[in-house]
């Protein structure tokens, strides 16, 4: 017992000190937030972001808050940043240097994960599904490089008949292929979001469009994105287990 005693006793000890340097050092210890990075076009920037500086847009209504907010409410303790760009395509991210200027930014170094949704606009303006397949697989690359994991989503919907060209079905069914290539996790929002798409979109967003969802469409983006992330990242520590971990 009092060998017991003196094991729980010397683990609150070590969680004392640990809350201590948290107050006299801040981001010490467990509570040093991780970064995620949103990357993509205007489904990842939202609606009337605000200028953030190096880490992004700030505000609005894309995802990436409300993605932050569910990690954080459900204990994982990671800043989300938005580095979405309406109008963007991939071949724009590669050859202007956006994608790399992103994954150079200071407040990405050590990020554990890029989120990529991008393709649509490319598909918009004519582009061939297998040439959009070879910028994202440039993606993944690029980021590895810089060690941080990519996570690839399929397009979502765009229902306007006069964008029936852009043949999105076939386009999700070459970013499945890419991510069983690459060895990425695919986050199907397509199969998740489709079923639901005219409440995404009805009342219109800031674009006035079916392409974009509406706040309500961002959050359940933001739900599936938290799906995949909770079945990768290390379960979060509760006080209890601080107090209880084995040295």
């Amino acid at each position: 017992m009092i060998c017991v005693e003196k094991t729980v006793l010397s683990r609150l000890f070590r969680l004392c000190l640990s809350l201590i340097s948290l107050i006299l050092i801040p981001g010490a210890g467990f509570c040093q937030a991780g970064v995620i990075i949103g990357f993509g076009d205007s489904l990842t920037e939202g609606c009337d972001v605000l200028s953030g500086g190096d880490c992004g847009w700030v505000g609005g209504t894309g995802y990436t808050g409300e993605l932050e907010s569910l990690l954080t409410s459900n204990g994982y303790n990671y800043n989300v940043y938005n580095f979405g760009k309406g109008g963007e395509t991939t071949a724009d991210a590669l050859t202007d240097g956006r994608f790399d200027s992103v994954l150079n930014e200071t407040c990405n170094q050590g990020a554990k994960y890029i989120l990529l949704l991008e393709g649509t606009n490319d598909l918009l303006h004519g582009a061939s599904g297998l040439d959009v397949k070879f910028n994202l697989g440039e993606m993944i690359r690029k980021s590895r490089d810089k060690g941080v994991e990519p996570l690839l989503a399929t397009i979502t919907p765009d229902p306007n008949p006069e964008h029936s060209y852009k043949n999105i079905p076939l386009m999700n069914d070459y970013i499945r292929a890419l991510a069983a290539e690459k060895d990425v996790v695919l986050v199907d929002l397509n199969s998740a979001m489709a079923p639901y798409w005219d409440t995404y979109t009805n009342p219109r967003a800031c674009y006035n469009d079916l392409l974009h969802p509406n706040p309500t469409g961002f959050d359940a983006m933001a739900a599936v994105w938290y799906a995949t992330l909770a079945e990768l990242l290390p379960r979060p520590l509760t006080w209890l287990h601080l107090l209880l971990k084995t040295p």
